[in-house]
């Protein structure tokens, strides 16, 4: 007999989604999962967990708290976990350049 577990409680109509990568993987950010899911299962994953990368965290403008790139539809923004709000164009430019200039050092 298998079981299922819920990660967070789920309510009726919920979407219930499975991972296909190890736990380890899940820790990796987005671009290696969808790498990853690309060259051993032949998909892109489109769920809320891949749009949303935790794994790459800025600093909101706006409140100063945590907002995490995301890509959506084709776009890519950075949204803030506590106010919502989401950078503009110039400061996601500035943000993603300063975060790639960390990288490479």
């Amino acid at each position: 007999q298998k079981v299922v577990r819920a990660v967070q409680p789920l309510k009726a109509g919920d979407e219930i989604t499975y991972s296909y990568l190890g736990l380890d993987d899940l820790l990796k950010g987005s671009e290696q999962r969808s790498f990853e899911l690309q060259s051993t299962k032949c998909f892109t994953c489109d769920c809320a967990y891949c749009r949303l990368d935790t794994s790459r965290a800025f600093r909101c403008s706006t409140c100063k708290a945590m907002a995490v790139f995301c890509k959506q539809d084709g776009k890519t923004s950075i949204l803030c976990q506590s106010c919502s709000s989401s950078l503009g164009e110039s400061e996601l430019k500035k943000a993603l350049e300063t975060e790639a200039e960390c990288v490479h050092t």
